[in-house]
């Protein structure tokens, strides 16, 4: 299972492109960048690489609170978190996008050090967590991506702090609107699958992120017993608590191909940043 380590934020930090798992990231400096040099013009509008900056997870409501916005805002400031929006240059009112997980070109990065890095202003899409690619609605004044009702079926956003973990997440999709500062602000929608919430570890919680999203608590640290009236409901089972009604707590509100899963809502900020090589 993966682990999200929700106390002493500053000890979540790592160096600028440093890993923290046996992911090596090799594959991350095969990525082609021939294809979308428009990506490097680093001057506003269609046709260019914005970095989420700022994230406001609004929904779920156990995800709306003061210390999960400074862990993921604390690994942006640090670049161990770095999500990516590329935009192609516009066919009509449509363009090409790529939009997920990155790297920090190193190269770009000033005063490195254990704590993380001063400034990066290049960065790179992982192979090892693809982005999602396709068609958008751009104009020089705001974008969707994808185009019209699309989603993005998977985008993993690695967060390689200490403990590197993963955020999965499903059907997602971003709009957004061009400004001064910062460059660039929107929304994002996504899903988080019961079976995703059940392998993450909560560690200073003492339950899984399952747990922490329904209110269904085993005993604190046994993340087996997380959930368990949950799953039983969704399975059409008697909950193994007695004192359980299926539709307690706070159940998946939606779902993902039929899979049971809770809605995810974000605000976000973002800055025109170039891509690396």
């Amino acid at each position: 299972m993966q682990s999200i380590a929700l106390a002493g934020l500053g000890l979540l930090l790592t160096g600028c492109g440093e890993e923290t798992s046996g992911d090596a990231g090799d594959a991350d400096t095969d990525v082609d960048t021939d294809a979308d040099t428009d990506g490097d013009t680093d001057t506003g509008g269609v046709g260019d690489l914005l970095r989420l900056v700022y994230l406001d997870l609004q929904a779920p409501d156990a995800l709306d609170n003061i210390i999960v916005e400074a862990l993921i805002n604390d690994n942006m400031d640090d670049y161990t978190l770095n999500w990516l929006i590329e935009l192609g240059p516009p066919n009509g009112e449509t363009c090409s996008y790529r939009s997920g997980a990155a790297l920090p070109d190193e190269d770009s990065c000033t005063d490195c050090d254990t704590s993380g890095c001063g400034d990066c202003t290049a960065f790179i899409f992982e192979t090892d967590y693809p982005p999602g690619t396709g068609d958008a609605d751009c104009t020089d004044a705001d974008f969707r991506v994808p185009e019209g009702d699309g989603v993005i079926d998977t985008v993993d956003i690695p967060v390689r702090g200490k403990p590197f973990i993963v955020l999965p997440l499903r059907e997602a999709a971003l709009s957004g609107a061009y400004g001064s500062s910062p460059d660039a602000t929107g929304q994002i929608d996504a899903k988080i699958t019961l079976e995703a919430a059940v392998g993450v570890e909560v560690e200073d919680m003492g339950q899984t992120l399952c747990a922490l999203l329904s209110g269904d608590n085993g005993a604190p640290v046994d993340y087996k017993d997380d959930c368990l009236n949950i799953l039983a409901c969704d399975a059409g089972k008697t909950p193994p608590d007695d004192t359980w009604t299926c539709g307690d707590g706070n159940p998946p509100d939606t779902d993902v191909g039929g899979e049971p899963a809770w809605s995810l809502t974000g605000q976000y900020e973002a800055d025109w940043a170039d891509l690396g090589t």
